[in-house]
């Protein structure tokens, strides 16, 4: 199947996989100040935080095995074997939380991931592993555009699997669209100067004096005395237990602040602020939820929070769905899994009732549904939709297929 690849490999050229290829081959040589591995941008407070973010959003919403139905609609697969291990506990090691953690890292930071599909002997899916990304070594393709993975095991040795027993998640596709790659690829230069930033603040405050006053006494003081007069005022005044303490000096002397804020501080501070918003453009994800919340109000954050799902996660969203649909049920097949994001995409209480009470008033849905919703128990009698009375279905009279309604203005026929 693969003689394809073997015999582009066999050539005399010398091929990289893209994964490996030398970053002087695209973009010339990096800069030293460049962040040149996703370790050292992980250390970058607003790129961690960016991290933080898709993993514990992506880790709170439940994935769920529906079935079509025959009106049309779907209802929950609970008997699926994929139901209770997408739900619950993908692997006997983790449940979905921490499942679903790790491919959140492996998108963000690799820009692809990785799990392997375990069947019975009857062809039900009985596991779902996530596999390491530095274990897959090399992903090919065949002339019928058939994918295998080469992955090392526990030992080193190199194991193929098939497409069919890999789930491979791309979030960022590279330019032959087989592998997925990072952001962090394209903004080594960028988070550089993050975290220049950082060590020259760092720096900054190691080496600089920041007194906090001086003392000043008229006429010359011997070293002595000095050193007296330094101990005991350090003793009495210096540290946070004494703040607020009232310097009484001995020997005619004055005691004058100085006010630690410097341009230096405000520089630095601003440089820091600038270098989120960076982050926030590389990694798609607002400034105001990496935690710059300078010139955020409140209003400003109720859109953000209601916008964070077309702006940020939809894509991932989409990846891990479509991925687990195609090699898990098959296409054309009525089950299906879908990201439970109704806790995300709710409002604030009072505008997720006037939308509740809308679609109740129109018949859109169910009183049920609505506690369904709110996590209440269904009541019997409330699984009809409501109509209101001034409204109803238009309908026409009834009419033979070679009969043709009169035209506006002719007298009916007799």
């Amino acid at each position: 199947m693969f003689q394809f690849v073997r015999s582009f490999f066999n050539r005399s050229t010398k091929w990289y996989p893209l994964s490996s290829l030398p970053e002087a081959f695209f973009f010339g040589r990096q800069s030293r100040s460049a962040v040149a591995t996703p370790e050292e941008a992980l250390t970058l407070s607003p790129v961690y935080a960016a991290l933080r973010w898709y993993q514990t959003t992506l880790s709170s919403l439940p994935l769920v095995v529906y079935r079509d139905d025959w009106q049309g609609g779907r209802e929950k697969a609970l008997t699926h074997p994929a139901y209770k291990l997408l739900q619950y506990r993908p692997n006997p090691a983790q449940t979905r939380n921490t499942f679903l953690q790790v491919l959140a890292r492996d998108l963000f930071v690799h820009g692809e991931a990785f799990c392997s599909l375990r069947w019975t002997g009857t062809g039900a899916l009985f596991g779902v592993y996530p596999v390491k990304h530095s274990c897959v070594t090399e992903v090919i393709v065949d002339d019928e555009w058939e994918k295998a993975f080469v992955v090392r095991d526990s030992n080193g040795e190199p194991e193929v699997y098939s497409d069919a027993d890999m789930l491979h998640i791309v979030a960022l596709p590279n330019c032959d669209g087989i592998r997925g790659e990072s952001f962090l690829r394209y903004a080594g230069e960028a988070l550089g100067l993050h975290k220049q930033v950082q060590e020259s603040a760092t720096a900054f405050y190691k080496n600089a004096v920041k007194a906090s006053g001086y003392l000043r006494y008229a006429g010359k003081l011997n070293q002595e005395t000095i050193n007296v007069i330094r101990e005991n005022f350090k003793k009495q005044f210096a540290g946070t237990g004494n703040a607020g303490e009232i310097p009484l000096l001995s020997e005619g002397g004055e005691f004058t602040p100085v006010s630690n804020t410097t341009a230096d501080d405000a520089q630095i501070i601003e440089a820091l602020g600038a270098s989120v918003a960076d982050v926030s453009r590389w990694s798609g994800i607002s400034s105001i939820i990496l935690g710059d919340y300078a010139a955020a109000k409140y209003a400003s954050l109720a859109a953000e929070n209601q916008a964070v799902y077309q702006k940020s996660l939809r894509w991932m969203l989409e990846a891990i769905e479509t991925e687990v649909n195609n090699k898990i049920f098959g296409v054309g097949s009525d089950f299906f899994a879908e990201f439970d994001t109704r806790e995300l995409l709710r409002g604030d209480p009072v505008t997720q009732s006037q939308i509740d009470n809308a679609y109740l008033t129109s018949g859109v849905v169910t009183r049920n549904e609505v506690r369904e919703g709110l996590k209440l128990n269904p009541l019997e009698e409330l699984n009809q939709p409501l109509a209101p009375l001034n409204q109803g279905v238009a309908t026409l009279p009834p009419t033979t297929p070679n009969q043709l309604p009169p035209a506006p203005g002719a007298a009916p026929n007799e």
